[in-house]
């Protein structure tokens, strides 16, 4: 009796811990992400993490930090809070958020960062930077270990997008 007992409850147990997860559309992905998790401060640490994602962490460590965890279809990516989190072996290689939709305690090198800062003075603060890319209207900097994304080709202007790790992988 007791050893049903045992592992009537550990099946139980591991059926609790599986997570259901949303997958949504890749189109604006980023707009599916919710503040649950977000903690602050919000520290960008280049080539370690970006708040309290970790490049290297395990894909059940980034599962753990947040109850909204979503899939972007066709893709490894998830959104985990606010972040656009790259995988690939089932490891985080790359962290990415757009600065406005993040909660107002983001900082680099231990300075808060505004919100509502232009993609020019955040380059001043990141420097040095240097052009990786440019299409268009959109520019991708690689600045001391993290890029900025600065997209002005749509209409509704887009506040500049951090990325801790690679801008894309291969």
């Amino acid at each position: 009796m007791i050893q049903k007992v045992t592992i009537l409850s550990l099946l139980l147990a591991s059926c609790s811990s599986l997570r259901r997860i949303e997958t949504v559309p890749s189109a604006d992905a980023r707009r599916y992400g919710s503040m649950i998790g977000m903690e602050c401060p919000i520290d960008i640490k280049p080539a370690e993490r970006f708040g309290q994602v970790r490049l290297g962490m395990s894909l059940d460590e980034v599962y753990r930090l947040s109850s909204t965890v979503k899939k972007i279809e066709n893709s490894d990516d998830l959104i985990v809070g606010k972040y656009l989190v790259g995988f690939k072996d089932k490891k985080v290689v790359r962290v990415g958020a757009e600065l406005s939709s993040l909660p107002n305690c983001v900082r680099f090198k231990n300075q808060k960062i505004q919100l509502e800062i232009s993609g020019k003075s955040l380059l001043s603060l990141l420097a040095p930077c240097k052009l990786s890319s440019q299409k268009g209207l959109m520019s991708t900097y690689e600045c001391q270990g993290v890029s900025l994304i600065d997209d002005r080709s749509w209409s509704l202007y887009i506040s500049p997008y951090i990325i801790v790790g690679p801008s894309t992988t291969e």
